[in-house]
């Protein structure tokens, strides 16, 4: 329900906002014909700082969740060696921070600060944004196009072509704002796909479990790191017998046992 609630307010944002200015000051993109002022300021009551403060706190915010998100993100993908190279990010101190991820995070943000250009930084920004949404909405279509069994969409009205259609939105969002940046980006992207496949072999086990939901085969599993060397990813799975609804209670149980 969330895309529902969402939706309406975000849109009747923009909505009031392009009806409330003229179109020769929207397309003005240096702010001439304000004099170089923030044009949603003219709007702003009592006074146009009242938008300098909101954004100010407001990027503030941003940047301090992206600080203390992203490092973790990071320091969980480098502890799973999906990614061997980003290993050295796993480690941290003894109560679990990520220090060399926030080390590389707070990095890369001061780049963007030395920059110092927001027409420059942003385009950048937008295009992994947008790949990043591009690639969800095509693992949602690709699932429901396989059928894969555990993925089970719980929105109601959801149906493989709104996936399908937010992918085709978000890349072509990519070309229409930059089209070099969207290529080097793809290019990125198909670099790291590239180098998991080679360097991490992505491995399918299949187990049987006891009443107490215990893998009965546990040496399956050593053997199975040591073929893959410690590298890449193992999904380990296992099969009830009878219909989901009658078995509802066991699979719970695995669940908790062994999390996904």
């Amino acid at each position: 329900m969330q895309p529902l609630t969402a939706f309406p307010p975000d849109m009747s944002c923009v909505v009031l906002f392009g009806a409330c200015i003229e179109g020769v000051v929207l397309r003005d993109k240096f702010g001439e014909g304000v004099s170089g002022n923030l044009v949603i300021g003219t709007l702003a009551w009592p006074s146009p700082w009242v938008i300098v403060f909101g954004s100010f706190f407001s990027t503030c915010g941003a940047g301090l969740q992206s600080l203390t998100g992203a490092p973790r993100l990071l320091q969980a993908i480098s502890r799973d060696g999906i990614i061997p190279f980003l290993r050295v990010f796993g480690h941290g101190k003894a109560n679990g921070e990520p220090t060399w991820a926030l080390l590389l995070t707070a990095s890369i943000c001061e780049i963007g600060i030395i920059i110092a250009s927001l027409d420059s930084v942003a385009p950048i920004l937008s295009m992994f944004f947008l790949m990043c949404y591009m690639f969800v909405n095509l693992a949602c279509a690709l699932q429901t196009l396989l059928r894969t069994p555990n993925w089970r969409p719980r929105f109601k009205f959801y149906h493989w072509a709104l996936s399908f259609l937010g992918m085709s939105l978000c890349l072509s969002l990519m070309f229409i704002c930059s089209w070099y940046y969207a290529i080097v980006a793809m290019g990125i992207a198909t670099c790291i796909y590239k180098y998991i496949e080679f360097c991490g072999p992505q491995i399918l086990v299949l187990v049987s479990v006891d009443a107490e939901q215990n893998v009965e085969q546990p040496r399956l599993l050593s053997l199975t790191n040591q073929l893959k060397a410690g590298k890449g990813l193992t999904i380990v799975g296992t099969s009830v017998q009878g219909s989901f609804l009658d078995n509802y209670a066991e699979v719970q149980r695995t669940d908790q046992v062994h999390p996904v």
